[in-house]
């Protein structure tokens, strides 16, 4: 599953102590974490003693992901940062370099190896590849104007061991990051951990003018998770090892094991993508598939999500022959003789929602201010002006971004104020001292409005991270002016 950005999209880092391989690509063995199959790859959240791990799932999640990179070297939708901009991988010659770690791996069995050790021949062996991309330069010679590195990491003294293991914390991938410096070009460095990465690891994958970190991660739910910078989307995506097709698998698996609920409040796809950790988009298509595959079955949208459910069961969220499920359900709970407290409950109810919102889109502008600052950094440690150029580019876009946000912010405060404004109406009518109630009607169209004012906005912002800033060549008027101001 790709993520933005856990909802903007930054991410993490890496391990104890690790020697480098003679004329390896860098990247690091010794401290990294475990997993129990290829549907639970997560690192234990409490840390207590584990059960021996099948190991073979740490080589699985490295052999698919550097079989599909290499795949993906071939895909014209493939586009990573260059000297000359975000360009087509294809555009350009290129050249692989493989390699892995096995000798220390080798070493660490010899030393820490149990007599009752098994499956330690099917230990991930810390792959890497090397990927130059080159421009020619008249007829022998050729310049490399980018790079994209794929290092793989495991937990290794931990599985031969047969302990629990930690995900990579951010000192850990510090160092991976010490040891992977862009030489030739901006590097695109894509760091798989098969034991995962702590939460605060996930800030740490960023664009920045000279690199672009991405980080992989199996989770629980039997699929992976990607940690990519929010300008990076399409790219996050591509690295997605598993296949479509799996994914489709996975929620068609879980409405199985959902099955009684078809007959009664159906299945919504907010709780398949909870469960299953895939994109709306994907669970949604296959939950109305399912439908028009099976007989008896109805995927309808209702209440803004897709439920698929039995014919004659009566789903969550259902309003017969009603085209807006949220204004029939405000009308609903003001109809007749509604309590106060029941129209007190739904006030509450919507308000904690909004600021959930809120609250998520306030982290999203935190990382994005974090990725200003050190920006701004770049800025003014760049030793070139097609570095500060970059870095300007970068910087304006991710201001943009900001202001995005910021206007989504005004109209969720809005909505809260007048969810406020409602219960204190309620409020002086149960004190005696106003006769005016509520207007259900005019509550519906706030909410209507609101909930379209926001898709809107979402729209517009994936619309924008869906087109990465261009690399600083050509500067627009703003943008210009932006360059200027910070080198006043």
């Amino acid at each position: 599953m790709a993520f933005s950005p856990r909802q903007a999209g930054f991410g993490p880092r890496c391990f104890s102590s690790f020697s480098r391989g003679e004329g390896c690509a860098k990247g690091g063995i010794e401290g990294a974490v475990d997993l129990k199959s290829q549907a639970d790859m997560t690192p234990n959240p409490d840390h207590e003693a584990a059960a021996p791990v099948p190991v073979a799932s740490h080589r699985r999640a490295e052999s698919k992901l550097m079989g599909h990179v290499e795949r993906l070297l071939d895909n014209p939708k493939l586009r990573i940062d260059t000297a000359e901009g975000t360009r087509p991988a294809s555009n350009y010659r290129r050249s692989i370099s493989m390699s892995d770690r096995a000798a220390e791996v080798r070493k660490i069995v010899s030393q820490f190896a149990r007599e009752d050790s098994t499956g330690l021949g099917s230990l991930p062996q810390g792959a890497v590849m090397d990927v130059a991309f080159s421009r020619a330069k008249m007829v022998v010679f050729s310049s490399v104007v980018a790079r994209l590195r794929v290092v793989c990491v495991s937990p290794i003294k931990q599985l031969v061991r047969g302990e629990a293991v930690k995900p990579m914390t951010v000192a850990e991938v510090n160092r991976i990051l010490e040891e992977n410096k862009p030489d030739s070009g901006p590097l695109t460095l894509i760091l798989l951990s098969t034991g995962g990465f702590s939460v605060e690891s996930h800030d740490l994958a960023e664009r920045v003018a000279s690199r672009t970190l991405i980080l992989i991660e199996p989770n629980s739910a039997g699929g992976y998770s990607i940690w990519g910078p929010a300008e990076t989307k399409a790219l996050n995506d591509l690295l997605d090892p598993e296949g479509e097709a799996e994914k489709r698998t996975r929620v068609r698996d879980r409405v199985k094991q959902l099955d009684q609920a078809l007959a009664t409040t159906g299945i919504g796809a907010d709780a398949v993508v909870q469960s299953t950790m895939l994109p709306l988009a994907i669970v949604e298509d296959e939950l109305k598939a399912l439908a028009r595959t099976n007989k008896g079955l109805t995927a309808k949208r209702l209440d803004g999500r897709i439920v698929l459910y039995r014919e004659g069961a009566n789903p969550t969220g259902t309003t017969t022959g009603n085209a807006n499920p949220l204004a029939a359900r405000i009308k609903s709970v003001f109809s007749g003789k509604a309590t106060a407290e029941k129209k007190h409950a739904f006030f509450a109810e919507r308000k904690a929602a909004i600021v959930a919102q809120r609250d998520g889109v306030d982290d999203e502008m935190q990382l994005l201010e974090k990725k200003d600052g050190y920006l701004r950094d770049q800025f003014r440690e760049a030793t070139s002006d097609p570095a500060r150029r970059r870095a300007v580019a970068q910087l304006f876009f991710v201001r943009k971004q900001l202001e995005r946000r910021q206007g989504l912010i005004r109209v969720l405060n809005a909505q809260i104020d007048a969810l406020d404004d409602y219960v204190a109406t309620l409020d002086r009518l149960q004190r005696g001292e106003s006769l005016v109630d509520v207007d259900a009607e005019q509550v519906a169209i706030d909410a209507t409005r609101f909930e379209e004012a926001v898709a809107k906005m979402r729209g517009e912002i994936e619309l924008s991270e869906a087109t990465p800033p261009g690399a600083g060549t050509t500067l627009s008027t703003d943008e210009q002016r932006l360059y200027d101001d910070l080198a006043g």
